[in-house]
């Protein structure tokens, strides 16, 4: 006998969700059959929200498309959202058209992704063809990814130009062969800085360089060109290609935030020198790199680089010393044992002795390992331990040494073992396990045993585990009898899935005698040491499930334990403990797993019930803390928690937060009417009244919110009520949208701002139109107008707009001129980008220095595009402002903008400027900035503005600082002999040409201050030979540091018969320097 459809629902209720879904595809098997599939179907196809959801789900096995078509105009998110999961599946290529165009932007990106990995094309194409026909430069520039190679390579240079950087992202990683040439192209064609492209070439570095790396080299070097290295965001291709980005770095000699130390050993080695010499910053961390070079290539570094790498008092850190081959790592350590600076610190001295010949530091450490103080003496036989690092066949005498001292207090004990834990895993034979295990007996049984010393012993014994499982067995034993902790640990990352089975047989025996004894805090230590290695031993998970069982209070943690590592298990494990406690279900792993695979259990727990059980006395109800996925359930259960959820809102002893919580939960059961929220959203209550206002904007079918957040427009509610709308606004059909919107109040302020913001977003004709009306009303509040410029900001491509936008431009009323500083510059055509360089130079000259401030902080975070230069002038004009603020932010402008092509017109702002010497100094300083990381593209710049500079001899100390910055070497050793002779190089601008030399504030080139020194060593002239002075010091903070070449140039330079040279040189004390 057949079923109606109310009976098929009942057979359907106690079943959990996959078997429902499973039933409901097979009923859809039977459409067409000899049964009525179709009229049920048909029956729940118009009835509630489950029985629709359950109508969709048939479709999987009925293949029906137009049912599908019908269900993406569901008023239920989650039907629409199913739905666009199905007409990938289900319809053909006219059917998608239908519902691409049905669906908003946000669905259309789902629906296209999932048809590209199903390489369906065609439909694909076709709707990119249609969207490039309505010159539709926002979703065609998101969606053409998608596409094919032909509909790509077709639109690629129209949709670049108009893509934000996650479309960018997925044309690089989807369409690479395409984008790749597009970019070169452009790369080559420029002419100058092109701020726009160099957003692009940034955008896809990351992605691109994994996948092409060749190819964006060779965009990057076409780039440079006319763009500073410090604009490009190269460390992604430093990991790829990194001799190529360090030969650029070199070559350019720019200045760039890089890091090539994680990629030293790619480095050929004349690279690596050439970075530690001119470009030290980008090897960061030297203790990490240098040791992972070769022998013989440290050995070289050392010998050239050393003296530049000391510290305070020539001390060499103890990580390159480590690092150094064998007797240059004697002669290091030997040094740092004699210096005299060290030789009253013992603490930062003894350790040195660690990178010595056993004997040799074992005699120098002997009297410090009898000393009475403790502190010497742990720190000596600590680092008697860790001269067996490189002497590996010393180590039975160390232990030995370890035994001898056994009856040391605690901390020398610990230092002794930290020590040993120190070392690496080869350096323990079987032959050591024995005095091994003999110390650490002998510190479990001493009676200061300390938390910190059993680490010690725990963080040993775990090392060796995986290299001797019976004997680390054994020791795990004795620190867990002895001292009952084994926390802190892991080895899950030494450890392959195959050691751990390896290990199993050995550690069993030990868990298991753990688990009879009920020592469930040794095993959890142990299980959390070998972490995701626990999913291959099966022993373990066998205690875990015991342990459920059987520990009350670790109960819960082993299973979670189990759902961590081994999930599938609690298919069998959970109905078993919800059976014998239902206190369980008040633990998360168990409300969560029922609620995601069994909901056919989960219904006894859906009334506001106490439990009596291990977890739960039965004097408190528990109520389910789930938020989401109710979908899963039937109607009837959502009832029933419904009913629970509603009782706990009307009680009138609870607490905000938890009715918070309880309205947000009845928001999302998709098959309840919202009544109950729909009282509260008139409470008298405020906070629960708002709180219940958005919960009405998240329900899964938002149209049921709709009519009470209209009428909460009326009064009070408005300010919450109009931003709950948008959700529900956004998703509705254009023309539906529209109309509801013109039927809000406009009275009150923030709504009416949120009203045209929400026209602005719908983007259809009749809402510009509307926009355009409210405009030309005189009496819209000031804050209503900003708004409704923001909204117009969708409308970018229209004549009306940017008339509009120039009116706003030249408002006397700040905030609406401002209000247009920010309009975005991305999706813009050429002629819509021509017109904002238009508002943007109209705003530069705005009366009111906050706006053209604004503008000008515009101009630098978000550039744009200026090939006529329309902003430059305005910008120049700006460099001459009486306000500080807007000067900096015209000489960041210009200077990030405009590169030296532009030396005529900057040099003639400068101009302007000499009688106003702040200002003067400011632009000065912004320059001296921009050639410090980059010269080459700025020269002109620099030449044009020491000319002006020249016409004041009071400008002459700023007229110095940019001479040292960016003058090549032999000019700058005219620069200054012009200054001796012309008798500007006074007392103070030889102080301060003296200290940037000195430390080297603008030059980092060793080979520049050679050349200095060498040609003005022997000036007749005091002043020049005070100065070649300064550029040895300068030298001298290169990476060579204060060679014997240094020390002897100084000694020369102390006898100098000038006092202000042999002064200098005699009270500069270098590291080196032992004389009196």
């Amino acid at each position: 006998m057949a079923m109606t459809p109310s009976q098929m629902l009942q057979t359907l209720e106690p079943l959990k969700h996959n078997t429902r879904v499973g039933r409901v595809i097979e009923l859809g098997y039977q459409v067409g059959k000899e049964t009525n599939a179709a009229s049920i179907i048909a029956d729940w196809e118009q009835g509630n929200y489950y029985e629709r959801w359950l109508a969709l789900y048939s479709c999987f096995g009925s293949r029906n498309s137009e049912h599908v078509l019908r269900a993406l105009s569901d008023p239920s998110c989650t039907i629409r959202a199913l739905a666009c999961k199905l007409c990938v599946f289900l319809c053909d290529d006219v059917q998608l058209q239908k519902a691409l165009a049905l669906i908003p932007a946000r669905q259309q990106t789902t629906i296209l992704r999932a048809l590209y990995k199903r390489r369906r094309f065609a439909p694909i194409d076709t709707f990119l063809h249609t969207l490039a026909a309505q010159g539709d430069n926002t979703r065609l520039p998101k969606l053409l990814g998608f596409a094919s190679v032909s509909v790509v390579s077709q639109y690629i240079e129209q949709a670049v130009q108009y893509a934000i950087d996650s479309d960018l992202r997925r044309l690089a990683l989807l369409h690479p062969d395409i984008l790749l040439p597009l970019l070169l192209s452009q790369a080559q064609a420029a002419t100058e800085l092109d701020l726009a492209l160099t957003w692009r070439v940034n955008t896809v570095l990351p992605v691109l360089s994994e996948t092409h790396p060749d190819q964006m080299l060779a965009i990057v070097i076409a780039l440079v060109r006319h763009t500073p290295l410090t604009n490009l965001q190269l460390q992604p291709l430093v990991a790829k290609r990194p001799n190529e980005i360090a030969d650029l770095l070199l070559t350019l000699n720019d200045k760039a935030s890089l890091n090539f130390s994680r990629s030293i050993r790619k480095l050929d080695f004349d690279h690596i020198l050439a970075l530690i010499e001119r470009q030290g910053s980008t090897l960061y961390d030297r203790n990490w790199w240098f040791r992972r070079i070769p022998p013989e290539q440290r050995t070289v570094i050392y010998e050239r680089y050393a003296k530049g790498w000391y510290g305070a008092d020539t001390c060499l850190s103890e990580g390159i010393v480590a690092a150094l081959p064998r007797e240059l790592r004697y002669q290091e350590a030997r040094r740092h044992l004699g210096l005299p600076a060290l030789a009253t610190r013992p603490h930062q001295r003894l350790p040195y002795a660690a990178y010595l010949p056993w004997d040799e530091a074992s005699s120098i450490l002997t009297p410090f390992i009898k000393n009475p103080d403790p502190e010497l003496r742990a720190l000596a036989l600590k680092t008697l331990m860790g001269v067996v690092r490189f002497h590996r066949d010393r180590l039975s005498e160390a232990l030995a040494l370890v035994h001898a001292r056994r009856n040391e207090q605690d901390p020398v004990r610990c230092a002794m073992l930290t020590g040993l834990a120190e070392l690496p895993p080869g350096a323990w034979q079987p032959d050591h396990l024995d005095d091994l295990a003999q110390i650490i007996h002998e510190a479990l049984d001493a009676a200061d045993f300390s938390y910190a010393t059993a680490y010690m012993v725990g963080k040993l014994t775990f090392l060796l585990l995986p290299h001797y499982p019976d004997w680390g067995a054994k020791q795990l034993v004795a620190l867990a009898t002895k001292h009952g902790s084994l926390r802190g640990h892991t080895i899950e990352k030494r450890l392959s899935d195959a050691d751990v089975q390896r290990l199993a047989p050995a550690l069993l025996p030990v868990l298991h005698a753990w688990r009879d004894r009920e020592r469930s805090h040794d095993i959890f230590d142990v299980a959390s040491a070998f972490g995701k290695r626990l999913r291959v031993f099966d022993g373990f998970i066998e205690i875990f499930q015991y342990a459920v069982t059987a520990w009350n209070w670790h109960a819960e943690l082993a299973l979670e334990y189990i759902a961590r590592y081994r999930y599938e298990l609690l298919s069998t494990i959970i109905p078993q403990l919800i059976e014998k406690d239902q206190s369980w279900v008040t633990r998360r792993r168990v409300y969560t797993y029922l609620h995601r695979h069994r909901q056919d259990l989960i219904t006894p727990f859906l009334g506001q019930e106490a439990f009596s059980g291990w977890f739960s006395t039965g004097q408190t109800y528990f109520v389910l803390p789930l938020t989401t996925s109710f979908h899963r359930w039937t109607p009837e259960q959502q009832r029933i928690f419904a009913t629970t959820l509603t009782a706990v809102t009307r009680d009138e002893k609870r607490d905000h937060p938890t009715l918070f919580f309880v309205i947000n939960q009845l928001s999302a059961l998709p098959a309840i009417p919202p009544t109950r929220l729909i009282e509260l959203a008139h409470d008298k209550r405020l906070a629960i009244r708002d709180t219940a206002l958005r919960a009405l904007g998240r329900l899964d079918d938002t149209g049921q919110g709709v009519p009470t957040l209209l009428d909460s427009l009326n009064d009070d509610r408005a300010r919450i009520a109009i931003y709950v709308l948008r959700r529900a606004i956004l998703t509705m059909p254009a023309e539906k949208a529209f109309t509801l919107l013109n039927t809000v109040p406009l009275q009150r302020v923030t709504v009416a701002k949120e009203v045209l913001r929400l026209l602005g977003d719908l983007a259809s004709e009749e809402a510009y139109r509307k926009l355009l009306a409210m405009y030309s009303k005189e009496e819209l509040h000031r804050d209503v107008r900003v708004a409704l410029l923001r909204a117009l900001w969708t409308h970018l491509e229209h004549n009306e707009t940017w008339e509009i936008m120039e009116q706003a431009a030249q408002s006397t009323d700040t905030a609406i001129a401002k209000s247009v500083a920010r309009i975005p510059s991305d999706r813009l055509s050429l002629t819509a980008q021509q017109r904002l360089l238009a508002v943007l130079a109209l705003l530069l000259s705005h009366p009111e220095p906050e706006v053209r401030q604004a503008t000008l902080e515009r101009c630098i975070s978000l550039p744009v595009a200026d090939p006529e230069k329309v902003l430059f002038p305005k910008i120049l004009i700006a460099l001459t402002s009486r306000f500080p603020d807007e000067r900096n932010a015209a000489a960041l402008a210009t200077f990030a903008t405009y590169t030296g092509k532009y030396a005529p017109a900057v040099a003639q702002a400068i101009t302007t400027l000499l009688p106003r010497h702040r200002a003067l100094q400011d632009a000065v300083l912004h320059l001296q900035r921009v050639l410090q990381a980059n010269k080459r593209l700025h020269m002109p710049t620099a030449y044009a503005v020491l000319e002006v500079l020249k016409q004041d001899a009071r400008a002459t100390r700023l007229s110095l600082e940019l001479a040292i910055t960016a003058l090549p070497i032999e000019e700058l050793i005219a620069y200054f002999t012009s200054l001796a002779t012309g008798k500007r190089l006074h007392a103070g601008t030889l102080s301060h040409a003296c200290a940037m030399l000195e430390n080297r504030q603008a030059r980092t080139d060793a080979a520049d201050f050679t050349h200095l020194e060498e040609a003005l060593r022997h000036s007749p002239d005091e002043r020049l030979r005070r100065l070649a002075f300064a550029a040895l010091v300068g030298l001298a903070h290169t990476a060579q540091g204060w060679t014997e070449e240094c020390l002897a140039l100084q000694r020369q330079y102390r006898v100098d018969p000038s006092l202000i040279v042999a002064e200098a040189a005699l009270f500069t004390i270098s590291p080196l320097d032992n004389e009196a």
